[in-house]
């Protein structure tokens, strides 16, 4: 069978879904990366399923993770898990959970089924563990150390990613992007051009005078709109958060320990204890090592000489983390002890012991203070409806928003001052408005005196508002804004000295000067740059607003753009049509890419309509 299988590896079937498994490696192994963020840990509670499949918060919280570390490869800053939900990542990493499930279901209902052996075809041809042309098991040890994975965890998510790939492939084939396509946009993407620059910054333009107090007056008549004052709304609020709420909720002792009870494996810290394991092709081979290690000989030397790398370092495992073949021999083990071969997918293994960690349970006394924090706020979200409908009664029977808030405890807050920005009347942004977005668009949607409708926020709380005053848009006076008004002046005033120097340049070196020529004159440095596509790039000397009026001109005809900081003269030099069939491939790939995705997004969503998915959003809300 495993022979079959390599064989099977050189036909075109195969080389398309291990192709789509590297390609997919990091999309659904990714999720595994590093701990967790979120509340939930070890939590058991089922906050996804899929057509019969259960996710908890240790797989919510991983992909959660993933989506992270991505974004802050992207950023290159740290992202703490609030500002990651703020960004949607939560939402997508539940999204991508959702949809691989969704095509494990179709694979499922297909009936493609998955042997060890093409498992173990696929994970040794993964181009992520290769080293020299074969299957580096030293690579595979660090990808498991770095993503928090067992061996068994591995071989089985790997088992569902092949029968995936499998069938997603049928939607695959109906994805290569025309060749005419590709062409056209390779040709309009890679063409390179080269010119040569010179830039005229405002900041040369030292001597401008100030203005006086009549030219002030008569710049800030011709920008008045500008300085226009926004309107502002005065307004009362009255809100209550799940948080507020729970500070008045007493949990009763009896019930905390109830909840401690009912989640006791999740304080649980089964055995765990370290591993060094090797990983040999037979029985015989693993037999052999055994002998010379029973003889006297140290076992990452032995592991050395036979397979030629290291033993590999499983860290601090749990008995789950093992294949079922590995779990039981490697906890019977003592200290520094070597467990006979044992046979898994993977091969035989020698197991070597090192430090163990007897299980642990945290005390009651030790989470007590979490428990309850976590029920009365649990309580509190759920009778916190009950404090809504008993503030529309109030309302309804025409009490006021002070007497809704002193019959149901309410936090009344007022504010002085909001604009349609958020912004009070120093342009500082309002933070304290509960739910902002919703706050400003209640305010600005009511009338004067009026006690707004309740309206719920996505915590879980409410809030309702009035609107106490009106302080209307209006034009600033001169005095208010006469700092501003004389450095927009001054700005305009090197503008138009700039953009004149620049037309003079532009002027000379189509009479015939160079760049160089042109430029010296006015003490400037003219540069000549490396060739570039339209998207630039920061190693390119050219300015970015300069790229686009480049790439529409005819070779030596020179262009003039204003810059952030000036304006930019340049003259096209060359022009460099792409050549080759490598990077037109790469495009086309690329285009075919694109296509391949949006056929499985639209499938994703046949196949939602097909299998039950159902999300617990309270929960994921609760735990992260």
């Amino acid at each position: 069978m495993l022979q079959g299988l390599r064989r099977s590896t050189k036909s075109w079937t195969m080389r398309i879904i291990l192709l789509g498994l590297a390609a997919t490696f990091v999309v659904f192994f990714g999720q595994f990366e590093g701990g967790g963020h979120g509340g939930g840990g070890g939590h058991s509670n089922v906050l996804v399923e899929v057509d019969g499949v259960q996710l908890g918060a240790r797989e919510i919280s991983q992909a959660f993770n993933r989506e992270i570390q991505a974004m802050q490869q992207v950023f290159g800053q740290q992202l703490d898990p609030d500002q990651a939900r703020q960004l949607g990542l939560l939402d997508r990493a539940i999204g991508r959970l959702v949809t691989a499930e969704l095509f494990a279901a179709g694979a499922r209902d297909l009936g493609l089924a998955v042997s060890d052996d093409q498992v173990r075809e696929a994970i040794f041809s993964l181009p992520q563990f290769q080293n020299g042309g074969g299957f580096d098991a030293g690579l595979f040890a660090t990808f498991l150390a770095r993503s928090g994975l067992s061996e068994a965890q591995f071989v089985e998510t790997m088992r569902g990613d092949v029968a995936r790939q499998l069938y997603v492939n049928a939607v695959q084939v109906g994805g290569a992007a025309p060749f005419t396509l590709a062409e056209t946009l390779y040709k309009y993407r890679e063409e390179q051009r080269t010119a040569e620059t010179v830039v005229v910054p405002l900041d040369s333009f030292t001597d401008v005078a100030a203005p006086t107090d009549a030219e002030v007056t008569a710049y800030f008549e011709t920008v008045r709109d500008v300085y226009q004052a926004p309107e502002y709304r005065r307004l009362t609020v009255a809100s209550l958060t799940p948080a507020q709420y729970a500070e008045e909720i007493a949990v009763d002792e009896a019930e905390v320990e109830e909840e401690y009870l009912a989640r006791q494996e999740e304080f649980h810290e089964p055995e765990q204890r370290q591993l060094q394991q090797a990983v040999f092709a037979d029985e015989a081979a693993a037999r052999a090592a055994k002998d010379r290690i029973d003889a006297g000989e140290a076992f990452d030397a032995v592991v050395q000489d036979v397979l030629g790398a290291p033993p590999l370092d499983l860290g601090q495992v749990v008995q789950a983390d093992l294949f079922g073949e590995l779990a039981e021999p490697a906890f019977a083990l003592a200290t520094g002890e070597v467990s006979q071969p044992v046979q898994s997918p993977l091969g035989w293994h020698l197991l070597l012991a090192g430090e163990v960690f007897e299980a642990q349970t945290a005390t009651f006394e030790e989470v007590r203070d979490q428990l309850a924090q976590e029920l009365s706020l649990s309580l509190a979200r759920d009778d916190i409806f009950e404090v809504l409908e008993s503030v529309e009664d109030t309302l309804a029977g025409g009490g006021t928003l002070e007497d809704a808030a002193s019959e149901n405890g309410l936090v009344v807050t007022t504010f002085d001052a909001v604009s349609r920005g958020g912004l009070d009347q120093s342009d500082t942004p309002m933070t304290d408005l509960p739910a902002p977005n919703q706050s400003i668009t209640a305010a600005f949607s009511q009338q004067v005196g009026q006690d707004g409708d309740v309206i719920e926020t996505d915590d879980g709380g409410f809030f309702l508002l009035r609107v106490d005053e009106v302080i209307e848009s209006r034009p600033r006076e001169l005095d208010e804004v006469r700092e501003d008004v004389v450095t927009a002046w001054l700005d305009e005033q090197r503008q138009t000295l700039a953009q004149e120097r620049a037309d003079v340049i532009a002027a000379a070196v189509r009479d015939g000067q160079t760049m160089l020529q042109a430029a010296s004159g006015f003490g400037l440095v003219a540069a000549s740059s490396e060739p570039f596509n339209r998207t630039g790039g920061q190693e390119v000397a050219v300015p970015a607003t300069l790229i686009d009026p480049l790439f529409e001109a005819a070779e030596n005809e020179v262009v003039v753009a204003q810059t952030h900081d000036g304006f930019a003269v340049g003259r096209l030099l060359t022009v460099t049509e792409p050549t080759g069939s490598v990077g037109l491939i790469e495009v086309r790939d690329d285009l075919s890419n694109g296509f391949i995705a949006d056929l499985q997004a639209q499938l994703a969503v046949a196949l939602e309509d097909r299998f039950e998915v159902e999300i617990n959003q309270d929960s994921i809300d609760t735990l992260f």
